[in-house]
């Protein structure tokens, strides 16, 4: 019986720890994105204590968000 050869002797490894801070931006959007529906039935449009608390969670994103636009921007020009 003959056992093949692995096939990562041609394959590139990347080690991506490298790139952490500029995956972790997309890692919170893409998470922000799953919980988006939750978070907005849960404002009540008083602005009570949950609701600053909500607010300040969706600014936070949309900073991730516009960080990531930034380096995607840059990187097209």
């Amino acid at each position: 019986m003959e056992t093949k050869q692995s096939e990562l002797k041609h394959c590139s490894i990347i080690n991506f720890n490298n790139y952490k801070n500029e995956f972790m931006p997309m890692k919170y959007v893409s998470e922000f994105m799953h919980i988006y529906e939750d978070i907005k039935v849960k404002i009540s449009g008083n602005y009570n204590l949950d609701d600053q608390l909500y607010c300040k969670y969706i600014k936070k994103f949309f900073q991730y968000y516009n960080e990531i636009k930034e380096v995607e921007t840059k990187n097209i020009f």
